[in-house]
């Protein structure tokens, strides 16, 4: 903490400490705060990093968010627009999201790959994969899993 110029660790820290600890890790880190006083919402968030420290402040103290979807009670966590979300293909924000497959990154073309489950062209295999995983292409081109099986049986 001598080096970010905090002194010891013998003291409490708040936002203002937070920010000099940002500035000390950038540009490779990013410090998103969350605060029990603001009903968990984001407080403070420095200039956008590959990796992130998620941070809980409660009672003048800083606990480590490893898990940002547990934390918002949700199957998933948007880190561009800061919500969490339960269904992956309901979640559509401003950032580059893959418009094929729907993946959070934005696939790169390669040779064009059509499903021929719903008559759609993807960019790469990946793409396609992604696209299918495990689940059942329908014709209006969202992708579903199925909701029952259906068995047939022959003499």
């Amino acid at each position: 903490m001598t080096d970010v110029g905090l002194g010891d660790f013998k003291r409490q820290c708040g936002i203002e400490e937070a920010k000099k600890i940002q500035e000390f890790l950038a540009p490779n880190y990013q410090i998103k705060i969350f605060s029990k006083d603001h009903l968990n919402a984001l407080i403070y968030q420095g200039d956008e990093a590959a990796k992130i420290f998620h941070l809980y402040l409660h009672d003048n103290h800083f606990d480590l968010i490893t898990k940002m979807p547990a934390f918002m009670g949700r199957s998933y966590f948007c880190e561009k627009c800061n919500i969490g979300y339960c269904h992956k293909e309901d979640h559509k924000c401003n950032h580059e999201t893959c418009p094929g497959c729907n993946n959070e990154q934005k696939c790169q073309l390669e040779n064009w790959v059509k499903c021929t489950d719903c008559n759609r062209w993807f960019m790469s295999r990946t793409c396609f994969d992604n696209h299918k995983n495990d689940k059942v292409a329908t014709k209006k081109g969202k992708v579903q899993k199925p909701k029952h099986q259906r068995w047939v049986l022959t003499k």
